[in-house]
């Protein structure tokens, strides 16, 4: 007799409601020590240039609890100029039994939330259990979950929000002020270092920069 496994289709809404910033942090960090004691194998990424200047992402993993899958995003970048998320697609979970499709879940949502848990968990790891300021590069689509989980794994007080547009940086800041705590400050700023040191760039200016960067590295004084 033919035995199959229910199939499960979880969107973006689903996601959202059920996968939460903390909880995913914790499984994040299982995850990568699984990783690391050969509990799955994940292969690199394999990305397919696309005609229109997008790519399509293939991520392949197996694990050896039974189950084996992959991510297949699309990838374009342009698409925050069209109100569309840069990265979409589908989460397909598959069991090793019989090799029966489980489930579909939506990929974007899952990446937003997971890709700041991970960098919840390397920070935690590396930097000072009592940092309070935080530095976010950019207003993209990963800055709020970034927030977020930064929040969950540190005592934050403080918030700066980079952009190279501060219209931006102000708007981000407005825009997610209802969704902090009351004593976390966001702090727009635009900072133009950038561009004077790709245009004035020198080996005696890297020099300097590295040794500034160990001296503050080496005395903990905020870099990671």
């Amino acid at each position: 007799m033919l035995i199959t496994e229910p199939f499960f289709l979880m969107d973006k809404e689903y996601v959202r409601e059920h996968m939460h910033t903390e909880d995913c942090i914790r499984l994040m960090e299982k995850t990568l020590r699984e990783e690391h004691a050969g509990v799955f194998t994940q292969d690199l990424r394999h990305v397919t240039p696309l005609p229109t200047g997008g790519g399509l992402g293939f991520m392949p993993a197996c694990s050896q609890k039974g189950f084996f899958g992959a991510k297949v995003l699309s990838v374009f970048p342009q698409n925050s100029r069209q109100g569309f998320p840069s990265h979409q697609g589908v989460i397909l979970l598959f069991e090793s039994r019989n090799g029966q499709l489980l489930s579909a879940v939506d990929a974007t949502e899952v990446t937003r939330i997971r890709t700041g848990a991970v960098s919840a968990v390397a920070s935690r790891m590396l930097a000072r259990s009592d940092s309070s300021t935080l530095a976010l590069l950019g207003t993209g689509e990963q800055a709020i979950s970034h927030l977020e989980a930064m929040n969950c794994v540190f005592p934050l007080e403080e918030v700066w929000v980079w952009n190279r547009s501060y219209a931006k940086a102000e708007l981000f800041c407005r825009t997610n002020a209802a969704l902090t705590p009351e004593d976390l400050r966001l702090v727009p700023t635009v900072v133009r270092l950038d561009r004077e040191y790709i245009e004035n760039w020198s080996l005696k200016g890297d020099i300097h920069i590295l040794f500034k960067t160990v001296w503050v590295v080496l005395n903990r004084k905020g870099a990671m």
